[in-house]
């Protein structure tokens, strides 16, 4: 498995707009994101948002496939440090 790990950068933390961004950048993947609090399929919307990841919070992000794009637009979506 592949995984990054990513800072969230999102003042208001992880919520509707950016989880949706991340279910269309890893669908059809198995990606899943892993919180302090659990972890959700990158590819459920409400799943994601039931985390309740906050600014400031360290994700990690872990699939068996992880291109490039998807990492950069992880990033880019989550305003990554």
């Amino acid at each position: 498995m592949i995984q990054i790990k990513l800072v969230i950068g999102l003042e208001q933390g992880l919520h509707t707009r950016p989880c949706s961004l991340l279910v269309e950048l890893f669908e059809g993947s198995d990606a899943v994101l892993k919180t302090s609090s659990g972890q959700a399929s990158l590819t459920s919307m409400l799943s994601l948002m039931t985390l309740g990841a906050e600014f400031g919070e360290t994700v990690t992000i872990e699939a068996s496939e992880i291109t490039p794009e998807q990492q950069s637009g992880a990033k880019e979506i989550l305003k990554a440090q």
